[in-house]
């Protein structure tokens, strides 16, 4: 797993792509070729869409407080608004959708969203990292 760019929070990064700075509320997982994206944790497909910026979609909802994100995918997400997932289940693969993001190749923009705020993908899913392929239960 390579990360391309970090979560800042409220922090500005620059941004190569749009060439201004601004926060960055997500992590960028860079893969050299699309790979497969997992869902991070049991849950509910709320929605797939394209973002204008932010390329291919999936939104999925946890609880009522819990969601997470899935952007820059590549073409054709493998599940369907209303479909229900489990933790490891194959949602799509890492892409090159994501326009406000072209400079940085092919990725997966992760967003973690608990309660109306952004929060740290790495701290708040504990490494459940959604490029990496998911241990079989025990």
């Amino acid at each position: 797993m390579n990360i391309g760019q970090e979560y800042s929070g409220l922090t500005p990064v620059f941004s190569e792509t749009l060439q201004d700075w601004r926060a960055h509320p997500a992590v960028d997982i860079v893969t050299e070729k699309p790979e497969n994206v997992y869902a991070a944790a049991d849950g509910t497909v709320e929605d797939v869409y394209t973002d204008g910026l932010m390329g291919n979609t999936v939104l999925i909802r946890h609880s009522e407080t819990l969601y997470t994100v899935y952007q820059s995918l590549d073409e054709n997400p493998k599940v369907l608004k209303n479909m229900e997932v489990k933790k490891g289940d194959l949602i799509g693969k890492t892409g090159q959708s994501a326009a406000a993001e072209e400079t940085v190749g092919c990725h997966l923009h992760f967003t973690v969203i608990e309660n109306g705020t952004h929060c740290d993908p790495a701290v708040r899913m504990e490494n459940q990292t959604p490029t990496q392929t998911p241990t079989p239960a025990e």
